[in-house]
C-alpha cells in the first residue's frame, strides 16, 4: 500500500527499518481471529519473525491494541497520541505496562533500560 511505502521511506531517512507489516483484511463481523482484540497478528509477526511475545512490547492508542497484546502475552504500552488519551478516559481499568506521550517517548525510554539494544 502507498501509505506503508511513505512510512518505510520516513523512517529510512532516519535510519530506521520496519521488519514486517500486516493488517487486518475482514471486516468486524466476519468472525476471523486476526481482527484486534483477537491476537491473530500477533502470532502471524512472531512466526514470520521468530520472535517471543513474552519478550515483546505491544504499543497502541486503542483498548482493543492493548487487549490483543495481553491476550498473545505481550508486554503493553499505550501512546496517548491518537485515541490514545480517549482511551484511558474511557477505560479506567486498562492496565498497560507503560504510557508514553508518543511512540517517540516511548522508544526513548525503551532504549534507556537494562539491557536495551538499539
Amino acid at each position: 500500500a502507498a501509505q506503508h511505502q511513505k512510512m518505510q521511506d520516513l523512517l529510512q531517512a532516519l535510519g530506521a527499518k520496519i521488519e514486517l507489516i500486516v493488517w487486518c483484511p475482514h471486516g468486524p463481523d466476519e468472525g476471523c481471529g486476526c481482527r484486534k482484540p483477537k491476537p491473530g497478528m500477533l502470532y502471524q509477526i512472531a512466526e514470520q519473525l521468530q520472535a517471543d511475545l513474552n519478550q515483546t512490547w505491544l504499543v497502541g492508542d486503542a483498548a482493543r491494541d492493548l487487549q490483543a497484546g495481553v491476550i498473545a502475552g505481550c508486554r503493553t504500552a499505550l501512546v496517548k497520541t491518537g485515541k490514545g488519551l480517549r482511551t484511558l478516559e474511557q477505560n479506567p481499568d486498562l492496565c498497560p505496562d507503560f504510557v508514553a506521550e508518543d511512540l517517540a517517548d516511548f522508544v526513548q525510554w525503551l532504549l534507556n533500560q537494562p539491557g536495551a539494544k538499539a
